[in-house]
């Protein structure tokens, strides 16, 4: 039970940088203010059935971004 509460921190963590790293990008090209990254990590104040929403979303886009990563990984391990 410990290692799934660790690996949704992770996950969640991962989903989280990945959205704050898109919104930099984007705010490049937009003039936008940039929302911090606690803000990602911990949701915007709009209500606690957003805040699930947005930690789901946290933790899938942190396992697809770790899948992703794995495969890259593994891709370039078979190349050598």
């Amino acid at each position: 039970m410990f290692d799934s509460l660790i690996s949704a921190v992770i996950f969640e963590f991962f989903g989280a940088l990945l959205k704050w790293i898109f919104y930099k990008f984007y705010s490049l090209f937009k003039d936008m203010e940039v929302p911090s990254f606690g803000e990602f990590w911990r949701g915007r104040k709009e209500g606690p059935e957003n805040l699930f929403y947005e930690g789901m979303s946290n933790i899938l886009l942190g396992i697809i971004f770790c899948v992703f990563l794995l495969f890259v990984c593994l891709l370039i391990i078979s190349k050598l």
